[in-house]
């Protein structure tokens, strides 16, 4: 009997140390860009780090902070890494206007981190004065 065999293939396995931001306003400090907006919906998977990521259009209403590039970019939602899976941005998809703090990243817009990355906007379209219990957990 004869059989061949291969080394099994690596695992990639990534933990990031985001940061953390104890307000909207730190975060806006620490973003290269802060948009108001709406999330659309999914453009396409990337990798970010050697993680699976996900490239979302957002139409923009207003650059907050940064240079207002464009009325729609596509935004990297960064991945949790450490085995945590899922994307916090999708719950941006239907939770109306939003604001997204950014860094310009060597391929385009991304959140600056994927738990903080983005908030409900007030109602008065401007960024919020602190985050929401239950948010971007």
């Amino acid at each position: 009997m004869t059989g061949c065999s291969s080394p099994a293939s690596p695992t990639v396995s990534v933990c990031i140390d985001w940061a953390h931001f104890d307000s909207p306003a730190d975060a806006e400090d620490g973003a290269d860009a802060v948009v108001l907006g709406t999330v659309r919906g999914q453009h396409a998977s990337t990798t970010y780090l050697q993680l699976a990521a996900t490239k979302w259009n957002v139409r923009v209403d207003d650059w907050i902070k940064g240079e207002s590039a464009s009325r729609t970019i596509m935004v990297t939602s960064v991945p949790k890494g450490c085995g945590q899976t899922g994307d916090n941005m999708a719950d941006a998809v239907n939770a109306g206007q939003v604001v997204l703090f950014l860094h310009d990243g060597d391929d385009g817009w991304e959140t600056i981190t994927p738990f903080q990355g983005w908030i409900p906007a007030a109602t008065s379209g401007q960024i919020p004065t602190v985050w929401p219990t239950n948010q971007n957990k």
